[in-house]
């Protein structure tokens, strides 16, 4: 019977077999890829090292530095992209989402809020990508968008690390955590997307209606 555990399982494998040093390469990388690609089970590949780092196979200390390392990393090289290349996007005028009307929009709510989305990006699984990215495009500066992408990285990891002491080390448990809160937070964000795209939608019949009438 298959366990419902399995990329625990598989990942522990995997990495325990060959615990050594490259290991902690293995995490860094993990961190990275997790920022280009969200599908990547970064969270499962972080627990897997403090399971090993549980037993002794490495040290606990390292494989949390190295995993917020690799996650800053992953988002500070997003970050860069958005603020290199993101504001291009919004050049046309005539595009109806990518133009400078909602550029300035968007400009203008980051810097409001830019801070403290990046502080729970971390959080929400689904989004914690395009976070650094679309701060580089609203050009938040850089001490800004280091220290608070930092902070966000180590409070996640942390929360993990210390559920995972609550629950005595059982990192299973962690990982079924984790995994129903993941499903939870993208079903919300899902639910928040379509319902946002009626409004918009019936938002824009009405001003047409509005529009017709007047005429």
């Amino acid at each position: 019977m298959e366990s419902i555990f399995g990329p625990l399982d598989q990942t522990l494998h995997f990495l325990g077999t060959h615990a050594d040093l490259w290991v902690y390469g293995v995490l860094f990388v993990a961190g990275v890829t997790e920022m280009f690609f969200p599908p990547f089970p970064g969270d499962v590949v972080f627990l897997s090292g403090m399971v090993l780092a549980g037993g002794g196979a490495l040290a606990w200390p390292l494989v949390f530095i190295v995993s917020c390392i690799g996650g800053l990393a992953g988002g500070w090289a997003l970050y860069e992209l958005g603020r290199w290349k993101g504001r291009s996007w919004f050049s046309r005028p005539d595009r109806r989402i990518f133009n400078p009307r909602v550029l300035a929009r968007f400009d203008e709510l980051f810097g409001r809020y830019g801070t403290r989305v990046i502080i729970i990006s971390r959080f929400l699984p689904g989004i914690r990508s395009a976070v650094p990215l679309a701060a580089g495009v609203a050009r938040l500066p850089r001490w800004q968008a280091a220290t608070y992408l930092t902070l966000s990285i180590f409070l996640w990891n942390g929360l993990l690390a210390g559920i995972g002491f609550i629950f005595g080390r059982n990192w299973e448990a962690v990982t079924l955590f984790v995994t129903i809160y993941n499903r939870l937070v993208i079903t919300a964000l899902i639910l928040l997307v379509i319902a946002w795209g009626i409004w918009v939608y019936k938002k824009s019949r009405s001003t047409k209606e509005s529009t017709g009438n007047g005429g």
